[in-house]
């Protein structure tokens, strides 16, 4: 005869599966965020180099598709600094709406430029003004902010403040000002010493009494040493 046992009608709960459900649920919710981040950030990046293109092709009267192309283009780079630079540029466009706003107010616009040559990239400012001029003419203006190898000279420093050879090359970031006579600063700078703080006086110091010796020999009182023949200074090595 069947016997009728209560507690087999009652459902079974495995309370084990909750924290498994709640776990799951979190896991669903962290990666519906993640994928929004990632749409935000790819719809922001599209529409800042967008706008960038458009902003640098009306500036220097090029096509966007032609700067798109310079952009996307190795040049002779090596794959790795190739996608390093892609990464560079797009850093830069990340901060492109501030740094431009900034920029207008001061009459500067902002650009991102390759050195294929000099296996690098950088971060050009120029005056608005001379935007359309030619690059020799902007060049001499332009505030950069570069990363790419030069060559430094590592030997001792001349009485004009520069060092002399040997010469090796260096990846460093530095700041070019050719309106302020920096190139590759602070790593290739002038270095100033107590002996010769002037040397630009100093020389037209010497020179003029080069010139007045003949004079100043006649009286033993003030007869002074003629200087050495030959040139007075290295020359400066920038």
């Amino acid at each position: 005869m069947f016997a009728f046992n209560p507690s087999q009608c009652q459902p079974t709960v495995s309370h084990a599966n909750y924290p498994r459900s709640r776990s799951c649920n979190h896991q669903r919710a962290t990666v519906k965020l993640s994928v929004g981040t990632m749409t935000s950030c790819s719809v922001y990046l599209a529409t800042v180099n967008a706008a960038y293109l458009f902003r640098r092709a009306v500036l220097h009267n090029k096509s966007p598709l032609r700067l798109l192309r310079t952009h996307l283009s190795r040049d002779g780079m090596k794959f790795p600094l190739f996608i390093a630079c892609i990464l560079s540029w797009q850093v830069f466009a990340a901060f492109y709406p501030p740094l431009e706003l900034v920029c207008r107010a001061t009459g500067h616009a902002s650009f991102f430029f390759y050195y294929p040559n000099a296996c690098g990239a950088g971060i050009v400012v120029e005056p608005l003004a001379i935007v359309s001029s030619p690059y020799r003419v902007r060049r001499k203006q332009q505030i950069r902010l570069d990363f790419h190898r030069f060559t430094l000279n590592t030997g001792p420093v001349s009485r004009n403040g520069y060092r002399h050879p040997p010469t090796k090359a260096i990846n460093r970031p530095h700041i070019d000002m050719p309106s302020r006579n920096l190139k590759h600063w602070p790593w290739r700078r002038r270095m100033r010493n107590i002996e010769d703080t002037t040397p630009n006086v100093k020389q037209t110091a010497v020179e003029l009494a080069v010139e007045l010796s003949p004079f100043l020999s006649s009286s033993k009182e003030r007869t002074r040493p003629q200087p050495e023949s030959g040139p007075i200074d290295d020359q400066p090595v920038p």
